[in-house]
């Protein structure tokens, strides 16, 4: 499989960069970076995370989590039952090795063959680009998902709505009680040759719509990177501000 990608990275108005970006078997975590490039590879992992925590922790808790499915890539069998058993085993690593309180939420995406399985854990996302159409396929865990879920707000509201950061489960000691009512959401699907995929943190979701989103990519979102960056930061980021995207093909 060929995978063409871009991924780019900055710190926003925060005094540190606490997003983390698994690609390509590297690990970044910069205050700016923008980097392209193609690779080819019978197993693709690529994934986002968004640390919390206060000073150094939640760097630490995303920069973790990156690092650990870095060194775990080519043993992961392909299947969502896997990944949930790899997860498990990160989270009972970090609750010895993180700092208490702290941890990140995780969005991403491995594929094999011609099937993609998208996995995420609190309120980093997962988007598929196909034509002009964006398509959601991660499902957050938060408070605002949950009144969603309920029917008890619109999705307007939770555009808006002030405990919109307020995130149920991810990975790091902050969440060790969470584990027992969340797990990873996975979803998978067949991979199309025209479909793109957005991996981003909260940086991004939370301050533009849809709609707005995709229209910033343009017409080849690979080449709209920096348009889109530029967008955000014509609203005002509000927070570390990463994401992905990655266009994945079979020749």
């Amino acid at each position: 499989m060929k995978c063409r990608y871009v991924c780019v990275m900055d710190v926003g108005p925060r005094s540190e960069q606490e997003d983390c970006i698994l690609i390509e078997h590297q690990v970044y975590q910069e205050d700016c970076l923008t980097n392209r490039s193609d690779y080819e590879s019978d197993f693709i992992m690529m994934a986002v995370c968004d640390g919390m925590g206060g000073h150094d922790a939640g760097e630490e808790a995303s920069r973790f989590v990156c690092e650990k499915l870095n060194t775990i890539i080519d043993l992961v069998e392909f299947s969502g039952k896997s990944l949930q058993t790899i997860m498990s085993v990160v989270q009972n690593s970090s609750c010895h090795c993180l700092p208490r309180g702290s941890g990140t939420t995780l969005a991403g995406l491995m594929v094999k063959d011609d099937r993609v399985i998208v996995f995420n854990a609190g309120d980093s996302r997962v988007y598929r680009i196909e034509g002009e159409m964006i398509d959601c396929v991660s499902r957050d865990h938060s408070l605002v998902q949950d009144l969603l879920d309920k029917g008890l707000i619109s999705d307007e509201d939770a555009f808006h709505h002030p405990y919109k950061n307020v995130v149920n489960f991810g990975i790091g000691p902050a969440f060790v009680k969470a584990r027992s009512k969340y797990d990873l959401n996975i979803f998978e699907e067949k991979i199309s040759d025209s479909a793109l995929y957005l991996i981003c943190s909260d940086g991004v979701s939370d301050i533009i719509r849809n709609r707005d989103l995709r229209e910033a990519l343009g017409a080849d979102p690979l080449a709209g990177a920096d348009a889109l960056m530029d967008a955000l930061k014509d609203i005002r980021l509000k927070d570390n501000t990463s994401f992905i995207i990655a266009q994945i093909s079979h020749s």
